[in-house]
Order: structure tokens, then sequence, then C-alpha cells
């Protein structure tokens, strides 16, 4: 009952916070690291320690967003939404395979961890997801949307039913957040380019 309860407050404040991430404000990042203290304590409870290794990762790099979105980017006025290049995108997909085999490995081996490789993917690719929200790239919503379908599936198999809808909520809101973001990034190039010509 207690986890239920856990799983129902963490659901409602990571809803909110990146409901606040599609709409870019800055809120979100304080917002996701109470939500993330939260999914600590009960993912540390149903030994997804891959999972809990990542929300300690969230919580810095929360840490590191709030700054950036507020005072990152040009003349410290917050970042704006940018894209990935080809060859960081496939940097980052090597770097997600290779941290999934070598943590998977090492959970399968020296720990009582279930579905070692499967946590292990997850952790490694939300990681990186987690880098390109905060460095406000668009990318970073394909990923989550990929992501959000697969642990969806993961949490109801650890009978997280609360976490498991809450995913599937996620996947529509990674759409919205693409949308939302791709549209903005449109407007940047425009601006910028209109800013060129003259």
């Amino acid at each position: 009952m207690e986890n239920t309860y856990l799983e129902l407050v963490g659901a409602i404040l990571a809803l909110t916070a990146v409901t606040l991430d599609t709409r870019q404000q800055v809120l979100a990042r304080p917002m996701s690291l109470v939500s993330i203290s939260v999914e600590l304590f009960v993912y540390s409870r149903a030994g997804l320690y891959a999972r809990c290794v990542l929300s300690t990762i969230y919580f810095l790099l929360n840490i590191y967003g709030w700054y950036q979105w507020k005072y990152g980017g040009k003349n410290q006025q917050g970042l704006k939404v940018s894209q990935v290049g080809t060859r960081s995108m496939i940097a980052f997909i090597l770097f997600g395979l290779m941290s999934t085999f070598s943590l998977g490995y090492i959970l399968q081996t020296q720990t009582n961890a279930d579905l070692a490789y499967w946590d292990s993917a997850n952790t490694a690719f939300c990681l990186i997801a987690q880098l390109l929200l905060v460095k406000k790239k668009l990318e970073t919503w394909i990923f989550w949307f990929v992501l959000d379908s697969y642990f969806a599936v993961l949490c109801y198999h650890k009978e997280l039913y609360i976490f498991s809808a809450t995913h599937g909520v996620f996947l529509l809101l990674s759409l919205y957040g693409y949308r939302s973001w791709r549209q903005d990034y449109l407007g940047h190039l425009v601006e910028t380019s209109s800013n060129h010509t003259n």
C-alpha cells in the first residue's frame, strides 16, 4: 500500500514536470528534483538498481539543467531549442549500447537485480535522453517516445501499475513535446535567417 501511494505521488510530480518540459518552463527542473527523489525510493524497493543509478544521475543533471535553462545560451538568456548533429547522434547510440552491456554484466554478475540487461538498456538510453533534454535538443522527444513505450511494459511486468500508466501518458506528452519544440526550433531558424538577411 505504501508503494502504491508513493507511486501515485511520484507519477503526479513526474507528469507535472514533463508537462512543464514540453512548454520549456524552467520550473520543470526543481519539480523534477522532487519527483526523482520519490521515484528513487520506489525503484530501490523494487530491485531496479540500474534505474536507481539513473535516478541519481538524473538528479544531478536536473541541477545542471536548471542553470542551463535559466542562464545558458547566448548572453545568459537561457537555452534555445537546437538539434543534434548526425555524428553526435551516432556517438550517443554507440555509447548507449556499450553502457548497456557493461552495466548489465555488472548487475547480472554482482547483484540480485531483476532484468539486469533490460534495466541497463533503459538506464543508458534514458541518460542520453535526459542529457539532450537539459541541453534543449529536439531529438530528446524521439528518445523519450521509444523509452516510455519500453518502460511502460517494464513497470507493468514489475507490477508498478501506476508508473506503467504514467509512462503511457508520457508517450502522448513526448509527441506534444516534439511538435512544440520543433515549432520553436523552426521559428528560431526563420528569425536567425531574417537577421542575417538584414
